[in-house]
């Protein structure tokens, strides 16, 4: 029986031993499910991959196996596009072989350049191998892609009609080169559809053209009403100056009114044109001032406007696209981490998962200290659970940058206050667990048992607050401080349970008591809101504070809770 190519044998974590694949084909054909899912969130990066079609199949693993074979290849593929381009300077031009003697030979009467060319039989090896290989690199997709899936894309389609026509023109060359029954060739294709080919295999320069043809119908509307206003003017202004000295010397026929008119709309005769009209009467400069104004300042800004409507169009398309691939190969990922098809992910799959990205990845790399910060990231429910759609984030999740904040200028100048000591340090597994449900902007905790929080959702209610600080004071640092929640029923009066801390409902603060929460309030600038008394620890208090802190910088909500 042979061995299996992955060990079911685990580490003291609970994660298998396994083998670390330096690319990540390799991984994906022979890797662990967190080494395969690693290698697809990589390729979803990059924005190049497998077709979804091949992602959701069940010939994924071979399929993966011809494509990074293909990709291996890539020097071969853009040496021979960069072959193709060249031969266009390095074959005998047409014109030049059909004559005899051949000026090709005089170089300094022909500018011709200084790089020789091939005879007709070299010329013709040449070109015989690099079709050979853009047969090789247009056909090979077959076989990862299959032949439903490759014929289903336009591109393919257009590569092989145009691969067709190019080894037509060969055959053409081919039997004008050899003693045959072609003894003149007025005509090539080969020369334009090389660059076409060039063209079709570039992502970048075939993302121009496609942008280009997205535009095409705009571009020719707007074109075409600059040329009815032409159109117009040209007649307005043939008519208007017939019988006067402009008509006679500058407008003599509609067609040489049309070509000063075009001239004067790109301002280069201005105001030449118009000066025998403008000697004969004065009036006449309003016709041309006026038609320069319309068409400089306004025709041609509609123009620019609409066919920049338009670019922007095509780029906003291309990103759905692109956004659309990258979700769909996350979406594999998922799936192939889900092994049991629970719909979820819970953090230790997505720390191993993170561990993974560090070997082969596109995107940046991922500090140990960060992985829990990433998976709260991600966790937007709060369930700590990642589910499909969450997980469709990963790559902007890890291209934060979660690093440790000093206290804000606004809390410096709080800790000033004599009624405050010495802040106790916040480290970053206590921040990690304060991500748990909500994104905390600052945290500051006094020894003068108060705690200040800022946030940066407005949506939290008292259960959240309730959980976040036991989260806080699990921490065994923290095990001096008084435990709020030995009395946690008196935190939040239970009818209170639902209001929503920051919004524009009742808002509540809890505070040990008025005394205490003087001092603070003498330091603050505050926005407050009267709301229903809320008993703390059996005593009542007149009244709890929204605190709202107007930083010059930025506007910070929170709570101000005493334990």
């Amino acid at each position: 029986m042979d061995d299996p190519l992955i060990r079911p044998a685990s580490t003291s974590t609970g994660r298998p031993n396994t083998f670390n694949f330096k690319r990540r084909s390799d991984a994906i054909a022979y890797g662990t499910p967190y080494q395969k899912a690693a290698a697809l969130v990589d390729l979803a990066e990059d924005g190049i991959g497998l077709p979804v079609e091949v992602l959701e199949g069940s010939r994924f693993e071979k399929a993966a196996k011809f494509y990074f074979i293909f990709m291996r290849f890539n020097l071969l593929w853009s040496l021979n596009l960069v072959a193709l381009l060249l031969l266009n300077f390095l074959e005998e031009p047409l014109w030049c072989a059909n004559t005899t003697p051949s000026p090709c030979n005089d170089r300094q009467s022909y500018f011709l350049g200084e790089l020789p060319y091939l005879t007709l039989n070299q010329a013709l090896v040449y070109e015989g191998v690099t079709l050979l290989i853009l047969i090789l690199h247009t056909l090979f997709p077959v076989l990862y892609e299959g032949w439903d899936c490759y014929w289903k894309k336009s591109l393919n389609v257009i590569k092989v009609v145009f691969l067709l026509l190019l080894m037509g023109d060969l055959f053409v060359d081919a039997l004008y080169v050899t003693p045959g029954p072609i003894t003149s060739l007025p005509l090539r294709f080969a020369p334009y559809i090389r660059v076409i080919f060039v063209i079709l295999n570039i992502r970048e320069l075939r993302v121009c053209m496609l942008t280009l043809a997205g535009m095409a119908q705009v571009y020719f509307d707007a074109l075409a009403m600059g040329f009815l206003f032409m159109l117009f003017s040209s007649w307005l202004a043939y008519v208007i100056f017939e019988d006067t000295i402009q008509g006679s010397m500058v407008f003599k026929s509609y067609g040489a009114t049309l070509y000063q008119m075009f001239v004067l709309f790109t301002t280069s005769n201005n105001p030449d044109v118009w000066i025998p009209g403008y000697k004969s009467s004065r009036w006449y400069c309003l016709f041309f001032v006026l038609y320069v104004l319309l068409g400089v300042y306004f025709v041609t800004n509609l123009i620019l406007a609409v066919v920049y409507d338009s670019f922007k169009e095509q780029l906003a398309k291309q990103v759905v696209e692109m956004d659309t691939l990258r979700k769909n190969i996350l979406t594999v990922a998922f799936n192939i981490l889900d092994e049991h098809k629970q719909g979820f992910l819970n953090k230790e799959q997505c720390i191993y998962l993170f561990e993974e990205l560090n070997n082969y990845r596109s995107l940046p790399r991922i500090l140990r200290d960060d992985f829990e910060c990433i998976f709260y990231e991600l966790d937007d429910s709060g369930d700590f659970k990642i589910n499909c759609d969450e997980f469709a984030d990963l790559c902007n999740a890890i291209s934060l940058r979660f690093q440790k904040e000093a206290t804000g200028l606004l809390m410096d100048s709080i800790t000033k206050s004599r009624c405050l000591e010495r802040p106790l340090t916040i480290d970053r597994r206590t921040r990690s667990h304060l991500r748990t449900h909500i994104s905390i902007d600052d945290l500051v905790v006094y020894s003068h048992r108060l705690l200040w929080v800022s946030f940066r959702s407005p949506h939290l209610n008292s259960r959240l607050v309730i959980k976040l600080l036991t989260a806080f004071f699990k921490n065994k640092s923290y095990n001096g401080l008084r435990n709020p929640l030995i009395k946690g029923s008196y935190l939040f009066k239970e009818g209170c349970s639902s209001t929503r801390i920051g919004t524009s409902s009742s808002q509540i603060q809890v505070v040990p008591d008025q005394q205490n929460f003087s001092p603070w309030m003498s330091r603050l600038r505050t926005a407050s809101q009267l709301t229903p008394m809320v008993q703390y620890s059996g005593h009542p208090i007149s009244e709890s504070l929204s605190i709202q802190l107007y930083s010059p910088i930025k506007v910070m909500e929170g709570v101000l809770i005493g334990f």
